[in-house]
């Protein structure tokens, strides 16, 4: 005899959870990822003071926090109960709204922080250049 239309419902409604779960837990790790990536360039690129570098780390502390702190994947979903799993459909939409939050939140590189990347890359080898012409280069060869 097969399945009654029940189970064949709450079959699919952990299939759904269960992929939700696994996509939100990536997605969170990946934007967290994300503004880590933002936290370092803004150290390694910009004159900022021991201050601002430990606001800096601050913020790349508790985002890393953030992955640490991701639930442990459920075992085996086929195990949960009804009310796990409504609970889980319910905090759905939360968790997604959160997402959407983070995403926005991290953003793409906007084209303004490329420029002013670059710009910085830009400026040390040419400092770096000039320091290597000016003050290493041996007298004799000299104007």
């Amino acid at each position: 005899m097969g399945k009654s239309l029940d189970e064949k419902l709450t079959n699919k409604l952990v299939e759904e959870i269960q992929e939700f779960d696994e996509e939100y837990a990536f997605r969170k790790e990946k934007l967290h990822l994300r503004k880590v990536k933002r936290v370092l360039e803004a150290v390694e690129y910009s004159s900022l003071c021991r201050h601002q570098r430990m606001a800096q780390y601050k913020q790349m502390i508790h985002n890393l926090q953030e992955i640490l702190n991701l639930p442990d994947p459920v075992e085996n979903y086929s195990k949960l109960t009804f009310d796990e799993i409504t609970e889980r459909k319910n905090s759905a939409w939360e968790r997604k709204a959160e997402l959407d939050k983070l995403k926005k939140d991290a953003g793409s590189i906007r084209f303004t922080e490329f420029v002013h990347v670059l710009f910085l890359w830009a400026t040390d080898i040419v400092s770096e250049t000039w320091r290597r012409l000016c003050i290493e280069m041996p007298r004799g060869i000299r104007m």
